[in-house]
């Protein structure tokens, strides 16, 4: 699936900013700004236009008198002409910085990827709030993304004057509505990847097993197999978080364990987070406990600092300064102007 391929490759560009260039005809990569790369089509009389801005490809307000004429209203078109562009902007690779929020949408991408084919009770509750945390990265706003939910694995989008309709049989009726009566094969690509978006978030499948990475603790990405684990043998798990720490770990490890982290927090301590003394007992280790604790309050993902304040673990939090970081990777941190604090050479984590 040349969808999923491009996200993965997305993803290695995070862990390793010189990883070899890819392909993915019909879409590219092109250069949007310095070091901002957006997936893009070839337009039809030369160039690349972004799928982020998709609605390019029609004569200016065309985009929108289409989705009207289908009997929507000017709120309807607006949230979704923003998710199309969403799907786009979802791919956007950018060299200039890493940052915080790119680790929560790996998360959330990674969590509807491994959900969709159920496994867990109450999958699509689940699918639906990391759809919705996904949109709040992605920098849409309330009023928009509150118009979709993910049923039966179908993106559905509550329209004011047609009520619930299926987003992906929307896609298709505006692109054939749109229609000018000479082939765009631009055009046509840009609706082939909007839909390919949602059989890659949605659809029930295994693209996941696209992605490659060298790391014992793999597996535990999955939140299937992540509670299956706790459930069968919590000190396996117990071990993976200690792991997360291990101070020579490389980008791709680092990301591995901070999804390791974040299913930790949302799928056991959210639940039941008198649970993390078991974790405090098992390691007996006072500093590599403070950094996980740290980690889990820093990351926000179904507990935050609040959350162990109220537990009486105050006094094990180090938690740093989000207006001071741009990134925190567990065993380093980035300030805003790049600068990377000394980095731990054992379990453990150093802050400024």
């Amino acid at each position: 699936m040349m969808v999923a391929d491009a996200f993965f490759y997305k993803v290695r560009h995070f862990t390793n900013p010189r990883c070899r260039q890819a392909s993915f005809f019909p879409y590219v990569y092109r250069e949007d700004e310095k070091d901002l790369f957006q997936l893009s089509v070839a337009k039809d009389r030369g160039g690349f236009q972004p799928l982020a801005r998709w609605f390019e490809l029609f004569p200016q307000g065309m985009a929108d008198r289409t989705i009207r004429r289908l009997g929507l209203s000017e709120s309807d078109s607006y949230a979704a002409r923003l998710m199309l562009s969403r799907f786009g902007h979802l791919f956007q690779i950018d060299n200039r910085q890493r940052l915080d929020k790119d680790i929560h949408i790996f998360f959330y991408v990674f969590q509807l990827m491994f959900l969709k084919n159920g496994g867990i009770d109450r999958s699509e509750l689940h699918i639906n709030h990391f759809f919705r945390m996904l949109c709040f990265e992605l920098g849409m706003d309330d009023e928009a993304y509150e118009k979709f939910q993910v049923s039966g694995n179908r993106l559905m989008f509550l329209t004011e004057g047609r009520g619930y309709i299926d987003f992906r049989d929307f896609v298709q009726e505006f692109h054939e509505a749109a229609q000018t009566g000479r082939e765009c094969r631009a055009r046509h690509d840009a609706c082939l990847f909007q839909l390919a978006v949602m059989d890659f978030l949605f659809e029930n499948g295994d693209a996941f097993d696209g992605f490659e990475v060298d790391d014992t603790y793999c597996h535990l990405m999955s939140p299937v197999v992540f509670v299956r684990a706790y459930r069968q043998s919590r000190n396996s798990v117990f071990d993976a978080l200690a792991g997360c720490f291990d101070g020579h770990q490389s980008g791709a490890n680092l990301l591995v364990s901070n999804m390791i982290l974040m299913n930790y927090a949302h799928y056991i301590l959210s639940r039941n987070g008198r649970s993390i003394l078991a974790l405090e007992r098992y390691l007996a280790d006072d500093a590599l406990f403070s950094s996980i604790l740290s980690a889990l309050a820093y990351r926000g993902v179904g507990v935050d600092k609040g959350f162990f304040d109220r537990m009486g673990l105050a006094d094990r939090l180090i938690v740093p300064e989000r207006e001071k970081i741009m990134l925190y990777n567990l065993i380093y941190s980035m300030d805003p102007s790049g600068a990377v604090p000394e980095r731990s050479d054992k379990r453990g984590v150093f802050f400024r």
